[in-house]
């Protein structure tokens, strides 16, 4: 059976999970492990938790973009972050955009919510509420029926 996740077994043949196949960004046709991306970025001093997403792009298959929370009182900027990270990464793992955010958006298993992340670096999630904003505030539900934004 498929679980959708990464792993490998070591020389005593006990499995290590590694990660998850959908973490995986296909970029020039070389696969970039997120991860990889995320542990860098991470080992800033100032940077307190990443997440990198793969987003669809015409030319390359996927551009690569990376979230960054920062430490409290941290000064460094989304450009050092790049900086960075490319000092220390092969150029097939360079993140395309780096962006600062307060907070990673988060399911309610706490789980860090890549579909909402992906949306909220391309500009999509705006445009969506934008688009709901001005169809008076409802929204089509999954099953076809409308629903108000807030909550009416």
């Amino acid at each position: 059976f498929r679980t959708g996740d990464l792993g490998y077994f070591d020389a005593d043949g006990h499995l290590h999970i590694s990660g998850r196949i959908k973490e995986i960004i296909i970029r020039n046709g070389t696969n970039v492990f997120s991860q990889d991306i995320d542990a860098t970025l991470r080992a800033h001093p100032e940077v307190a938790d990443a997440k990198t997403v793969g987003v669809p792009d015409d030319m390359v298959g996927e551009r690569i973009y990376t979230a960054c929370v920062l430490e409290e009182n941290a000064s460094v900027t989304d450009r050092e972050l790049k900086g960075w990270a490319q000092e220390r990464l092969s150029r097939h793992m360079w993140p395309d955009s780096v962006s600062l955010m307060g907070a990673l958006p988060a399911g309610g298993t706490g789980k860090i919510a890549t579909g909402v992340l992906r949306k909220i670096l391309t500009g999509a999630l705006s445009e969506e509420l934008l688009a709901t904003l001005n169809n008076g505030g409802r929204v089509e539900n999954e099953g076809g029926a409308d629903a108000r934004v807030d909550g009416g």
